[in-house]
């Protein structure tokens, strides 16, 4: 692999008449104070020539000037052009034949360099200004010293002679001028030797196997680089989208969109530009290195930033997925508790009320078939997907829930699930309970389920009938204790009053609780059983009690899940 020449070796190189067309090109390139050394070197060929006149300074375009000049024969040839301080590269002027007993010219003999008699001028260049032989003037025209009985020079030049030489030189002179002040482009370097050759780059050497190299890697580094890049843009776009289009409560874990922020921070960080390749094979290879540095930060960017946008979408399928089992289990159990009550429709409310629970079971069964897919649904709809599901399991469940729901005569709509005997005044069959005494001699009618949780009683505290409840799970619903009104509305004790559903406000224990706080047992009313308390009648069941005003139909049903009221 050939080196760059340093200064040194370039100086060298010029004094060198073996040194090649190429490599004073590349002398050229690096080191523009050494152009009139160029110019002056025999080798220097036409192409470098032109471009060193075009691009050269006053010297170096008297140089070149010279050189062509003496090729046209203005100048003796033999005679030095160069610039101040260049080589000389002189090639003395073949001598004639001596004549027949006369020594020869030995160029290699002790006689001394050649001497010239008068400086300055074109004399000092081109000989005597007139006459030869005999007719010369007293100054001699400058000539090599001849050995004794050389043979004494045969011609010199005529005073036309150098007249003419003058006007040529003159005009070959104004014609480059003319020629360097027209208003060529510059080259940016000097041409190659070969005609056809195109111009290198600067600092290159044509051939130059480092500089190949070198632009060879710089070249693989960029596509690297390049790729890259577009990987990282195209990372930090979907990050971005997620940043600005994912609010908290799309995901399981908000920490998640955290991360990603800061990791779309980073990533922009790492965004840059490949750098305009360098000239020379070092600075090529710096670039590449660095090239490879940035490649290697922007793929390390790319990963962390992939990592944290797949971590805000597993989130949001996993939300998704949570949001899907909470709706589909609230349906299936709105499915599967809608089987006893329809059993007690009829006619059409029943129909209605099959065709409700048959749609639901249609969105159960298709809502169950997506959940299983989200872990390879788009993330980006999964969200809105799982939510249009929750909305239409939620309405199939409600419509349902209406169907199941009796309607009285009256038009008053019932709870699903109630029995329908509520909309036909006091049933056949109904029980008219005898009345309880208590310790104190106080009779009231009463009655507890066969579990003792709930007791009911008649005509007390001027409602038709008060049920309590020992233990529950539920509060009062607030529109019953707003219409109570004072601080002693327990919590735990309802009645039917002026035919609707009251909260009821007592001092004192009332009649169940007081029979149990005397050791006295009320009578029990079997599961299926009703409760004739006259204007009143109350069911008992394995799901609570439900009472009811046989005229209004309001009512309400107590257990220890939940307190329903109409």
């Amino acid at each position: 692999m050939t080196e760059p020449l340093n200064a040194v070796q370039a100086q060298a190189a010029l004094a060198d008449a073996r040194t090649t067309g190429a490599m004073l090109q590349s002398i050229a390139t690096q080191y523009p104070a050494l152009w009139p050394l160029v110019a002056a070197h025999p080798n220097a060929y036409e192409g470098l020539l032109d471009w060193l006149d075009e691009v050269g300074d006053a010297q170096v375009r008297t140089v070149v000037m010279t050189r062509r000049a003496r090729s046209v024969g203005v100048l003796p040839y033999g005679m030095s052009a160069a610039a101040p301080g260049a080589p000389a590269y002189v090639q003395p002027a073949p001598q004639p034949a001596p004549a027949q007993g006369t020594a020869a010219y030995d160029p290699g003999a002790d006689q001394g360099p050649p001497t010239f008699t008068r400086a300055g001028g074109l004399e000092a260049l081109f000989g005597p200004s007139a006459g030869t032989g005999d007719d010369a003037p007293e100054a001699p025209a400058p000539r090599l010293r001849r050995a004794a009985g050389a043979a004494p020079r045969a011609w010199r030049p005529q005073p036309w002679m150098i007249a003419v030489g003058a006007v040529v030189a003159v005009l070959v002179i104004a014609l480059i001028v003319w020629l360097a002040l027209r208003g060529r482009t510059t080259p940016p370097v000097p041409p190659g030797t070969s005609p056809t050759a195109s111009s290198t780059a600067p600092g290159q050497v044509s051939g130059s196997p480092g500089l190949a190299d070198a632009q060879a890697a710089f070249t693989a580094a960029e596509g690297e680089f390049t790729a890259a890049q577009d990987a990282l843009t195209t990372a930090i776009a979907a990050g971005t989208t997620l940043v600005q289009n994912v609010p908290e409560e799309q995901v399981t874990d908000p920490a998640v969109l955290k991360d990603l922020a800061t990791a779309l921070t980073v990533a922009k960080a790492a965004v840059t530009t490949a750098p305009a390749p360098a000239a020379n094979a070092s600075d090529l290879a710096a670039q590449t290195a660095a090239l490879q540095q940035k490649t290697t930060v922007a793929t390390q960017a790319t990963t962390q930033l992939t990592a944290a946008t797949q971590a805000v979408q597993a989130g949001r399928i996993g939300l998704a997925g949570t949001m899907m089992d909470n709706a589909i289990a609230a349906a299936q159990t709105a499915y599967d508790d809608s089987a006893d009550p329809l059993s007690k429709l009829t006619g059409t409310q029943k129909q209605t009320a099959q065709a409700a629970q048959a749609d639901l079971a249609t969105k159960l069964e298709t809502a169950k078939t997506v959940a299983a897919g989200l872990a390879s649904a788009d993330p980006t709809t999964v969200y809105a997907s799982a939510k249009q599901w929750v909305t239409a399991l939620a309405d199939a469940s409600n419509v349902l829930a209406a169907a199941l729901s009796p309607t009285c005569a009256n038009g008053m709509v019932l709870p699903a699930g109630t029995d329908q005997r509520v909309c036909s005044g006091m049933p056949a069959g109904a029980t008219a309970l005898a009345p309880t005494t208590d310790a104190g001699g106080w009779s009231v009618t009463v009655f507890q389920t066969p579990s003792g949780n709930i007791g009911c009683t008649r005509d007390a505290y001027g409602a038709v009938v008060v049920c309590e409840i020992s233990r529950h799970t539920w509060t009062m619903p607030a529109p019953l204790h707003t219409a109570c009104g004072d601080d002693m509305c327990t919590s735990d004790t309802v009645g039917l009053r002026g035919g609707v559903t009251v909260q009821i406000s007592h001092g004192d224990v009332p009649p169940w609780s007081n029979l149990k706080g005397e050791g006295v047992t009320a009578p029990t009313l079997p599961y299926g059983s009703v409760a004739d308390f006259g204007q009143a009648a109350c069911l008992s069941s394995e799901a609570g009690v439900t009472c009811w005003d046989v005229d209004t139909h309001h009512g309400f049903r107590i257990a220890s899940q939940a307190l329903v009221y109409w």
